[in-house]
């Protein structure tokens, strides 16, 4: 503890608070930097498109006026449905947001999103290129990579061809019109058992909590197609996938700084750490069920032997 002197005032200086202006300051001193980033390259990318776009002809659209850095951030709130639908009400089908340096375009309305999605479904294939979606297998998934073209094209029709595979072959022995919904019908009579002998555990005074067993059977439907098995409601490895999929679901939906904000991509982010690190896992279960599929190859078996 330092002791300063000025005059007959002796003040006591704290390094703790000291280093707390410091980083505040620091802070300040980034988020300034950003500002001034973020409003040249925003200027710029309007004049880009002042010279290609006629704005009396294909005039912007409207929306609420972005605060200083963090855009309209603070308006989404806890409820985003709900923030949006309040939005769309005062804004009409088609709006202009500012999330932190994205501008984004929310588009509302069955005839509105069937205008983009399906008319012009190649001009929003894409997806939008966010630091989080990176970390996704490095940035080389089908579903999160913001890449679209003839490799993303042919991924999806593979998988499209394969899923049809299922949709028409012939049920094995139930009477189901097709393999598909012999699964289905399956794992939804095994959830139901399931559920039943956990209201029987607990007594007719106590509810049943449904989630677990429905989100574990739709993970078995899923692994029926992909690997052509399916696994026991207490296989502790299946479970602990499930559970490390709805982790990377929480972690997705709790939204990343990083994402809005490109400096924070430079400090250190506990939860995204913690996803990639339950990617890393997922892909080991994967790949270990990829490699049985090749030593054990039957082509009749699921997605993967179909690949």
């Amino acid at each position: 503890m330092m002791r300063l002197t000025f005059g007959t005032l002796h003040i006591k200086e704290n390094p703790c608070a000291s280093l707390s202006s410091i980083t505040v300051a620091l802070c300040l001193l980034t988020l300034i930097l950003m500002a001034l980033r973020n409003r040249k390259s925003h200027h710029q990318h309007h004049h880009q498109q002042n010279s290609h776009l006629d704005h009396t002809k294909y005039p912007p659209p409207p929306g609420p006026t972005p605060w200083p850095l963090v855009g309209n951030l603070l308006q989404m709130g806890d409820q985003i449905h709900l923030s949006l639908t309040r939005l769309r009400l005062r804004y009409g089908d088609v709006f202009k947001m500012h999330l932190g340096s994205l501008t984004v375009v929310v588009l509302s309305g069955y005839t509105t999103i069937r205008q983009a999605l399906v008319r012009q479904g190649e001009a929003f294939a894409g997806r939008p290129d966010l630091f989080t979606f990176s970390a996704v297998a490095n940035g080389t998934s089908m579903t999160f990579s913001e890449k679209y073209g003839p490799a993303w094209m042919l991924h999806k029709k593979l998988c499209k061809n394969a899923l049809r595979s299922f949709s028409q072959a012939e049920p094995r022995g139930s009477g189901a019109t097709c393999l598909l919904e012999e699964h289905v019908c399956a794992e939804a009579a095994e959830m139901v058992e399931v559920i039943q002998e956990q209201a029987a555990a607990k007594g007719d005074m106590t509810g049943v909590d449904p989630v677990t067993p429905l989100v574990t059977s739709v993970a078995n439907v899923v692994c029926a197609l992909c690997f052509g098995k399916r696994y026991d409601y207490n296989d502790k490895e299946f479970l602990t996938i499930v559970h490390i999929n709805n982790e990377v679901l929480r972690i997705f939906a709790a939204g990343n700084l990083a994402d809005f904000f490109p400096v924070f991509r430079y400090f250190p982010s506990p939860s995204l750490r913690k996803m990639v690190q339950h990617i890393h896992r997922m892909n080991r279960f994967m790949e270990r069920s990829i490699e049985e599929h090749i030593n054990t190859f039957d082509k009749a078996r699921g997605t993967c032997d179909l690949f």
